[in-house]
């Protein structure tokens, strides 16, 4: 028979939502910047993130307002956003984990004020406006969980934006990145209860007959 001590842990950690949930964090930024028109090199705006608690990333979002500067003489279509993450302090490499947000749209509005992230109904690249900001939450031309699934959240992470083509200047208000994952305890609980559940089999079947 287990202790009643063993028994009253086992109780707890099996009990129905005893496991942890999921844990969400969001890091704000607000560049107030101008993205140089007709450059096809992305301007990197970075979040380099160490106090993160995920160690297993379940989904990334990311939300930016990118509107025309001044209002109303942004041109969409020309252009390119992305996410990359790099180890901390680390150069970019080519074979960092990315992601494309969007690149060169179907649309011609006067930018963005969205959530991109996985679980939305519509793409991003084909989405449409006649003209001003279009606004929601939209999937990005590539998966964010696909290219971040599993990994850290301790990480340099850009938002990468280019204007590829002249006319209408755009301008990056803010963007925000939403990591949403697992911080390990839950796995280490599970671990438990089934070193238990094994303990508890034993401890009932008693004996192996000779």
């Amino acid at each position: 028979m287990l202790p009643m001590k063993l028994l009253a842990i086992a109780a707890v950690l099996l009990a129905p939502g005893a496991h942890a949930a999921l844990i969400t964090e969001t890091y704000p930024f607000t560049p107030a910047a101008l993205i140089d028109d007709n450059d096809s090199v992305a301007t990197p705006f970075l979040a380099s993130i160490t106090g993160s608690t995920i160690v297993s990333l379940q989904a990334v979002r990311v939300t930016f307002e990118l509107t025309g500067a001044p209002a109303g003489t942004g041109f969409a279509h020309d252009m390119f956003a992305s996410l990359l993450r790099s180890p901390v302090s680390a150069l970019p490499a080519i074979t960092d984990p990315a992601a494309v947000l969007l690149n060169q749209v179907a649309s011609y509005h006067d930018g963005w004020s969205v959530t991109v992230r996985d679980d939305a109904s519509t793409s991003l690249q084909t989405a449409t406006l006649v003209s001003g900001v279009l606004a929601g939450s939209f999937q990005g031309a590539e998966s964010l969980n696909g290219a971040f699934g599993g990994l850290g959240g301790n990480a340099d992470w850009r938002f990468n934006v280019a204007d590829l083509e002249a006319n209408g200047q755009m301008h990056l208000h803010s963007w925000s990145l939403t990591l949403v994952g697992d911080d390990g305890l839950s796995r280490k609980i599970w671990q438990k209860i089934t070193i238990l559940d094994r303990v508890m089999a034993d401890e009932q079947s008693g004996p192996t007959p000779s």
